[in-house]
């Protein structure tokens, strides 16, 4: 196993984990507006969308995926479409729901499925451009191709528990009751800027 090249793989995916993009803004959404178990779904979700990305990458996939570069547009357009869809359905809900005074009924009305987080995670990180290439980079380029099963097993495994463990420390943080009672008075302001993000990123990516 060489320790070197994983420890090299885990240092660039960790620092692609925290430049911002459609996962953080997710975790961040889904952190304030639902709390931080639905924090920490959406992460457990990105860390299965990692796992996807790893068992292609080390299974030959990744070749294919670069050799043919239509297959990869599909994914940025499906990727692309979704995030739309994710940026609609925050501005529907912000003027179907828009704030009331009382925190009660916003504590009531911010409530999500463990199951609907962790999807959304899975999904957006799956879907994820930045994270196709990234990887595909990552296991076409970087990584020589004689590298043995078991080192590429531990950059991955490695890549997984990362993203996970970074995401819930970001759920962590956003979801304390200081930070969420300040997100409540700025609730639909917000959920606008987070609406036009996704829109905005989907539809860039979309042409």
């Amino acid at each position: 196993m060489d320790i070197k090249l994983i420890f090299g793989v885990t240092t660039l995916h960790f620092l692609a984990l925290i430049s911002p993009g459609p996962d953080f803004v997710l975790a961040l959404r889904n952190s304030l507006q639902f709390g931080r178990q639905m924090g920490m779904a959406t992460a457990l979700g990105f860390g299965l969308g990692i796992a996807i990305h790893v068992s292609y990458s080390i299974a030959g996939i990744a070749l294919l995926l670069k050799e043919f570069p239509g297959v990869y547009n599909l994914i940025r357009y499906a990727g692309a479409l979704y995030l739309i869809w994710l940026g609609i359905s925050a501005l529907w809900n912000t003027i179907r729901f828009p704030k009331k005074k009382d925190t009660l009924t916003f504590e009531l009305r911010a409530t999500q499925g463990f199951a609907k987080c962790f999807t959304q995670g899975f999904l957006t990180n799956l879907l994820n451009p930045k994270a196709t290439l990234f990887i595909l980079g990552i296991f076409t380029s970087i990584i020589p191709s004689e590298t043995s099963l078991t080192t590429l097993l531990g950059a991955g495994i490695n890549m997984v528990v990362l993203t996970i463990l970074w995401f819930c420390l970001v759920s962590w943080l956003f979801s304390s009751k200081n930070i969420r009672l300040l997100y409540s008075k700025l609730e639909n302001v917000l959920n606008l800027i987070f609406a036009f993000f996704f829109i905005t990123i989907g539809t860039w990516l979309f042409f």
